[in-house]
């Protein structure tokens, strides 16, 4: 299947990025696990605590050393989780 038949499906148009698809991983990976905890206490405040798990994760990722930490993938978390919570 090529990856255009995908993007056309969504209305988007032209070949998704490994680095496009790297950052919508990264959203579509708390948005059920916020969604889950909002549910189960609807609060906005679930959004903090989620960035703060991404933050912890990069830099450890970091201290590893076989990553490369990234700001933009703490921002799509992030913005992951802020869906899941809305």
């Amino acid at each position: 299947m090529k990856v255009t038949a995908v993007t056309a499906v969504t209305g988007g148009r032209g070949v998704i990025t490994p680095e496009v698809f790297a950052v919508l991983a990264n959203v579509a990976l708390f948005v059920p696990l916020l969604a889950a905890l909002a549910v189960l206490v609807p609060r906005w405040w679930w959004v903090l605590p989620a960035s703060a798990l991404s933050i912890g994760v990069e830099l450890y990722q970091l201290g590893l050393g076989t990553r490369q930490a990234d700001v933009l993938d703490v921002l799509a978390n992030t913005a992951g989780a802020v869906l899941g919570v809305w």
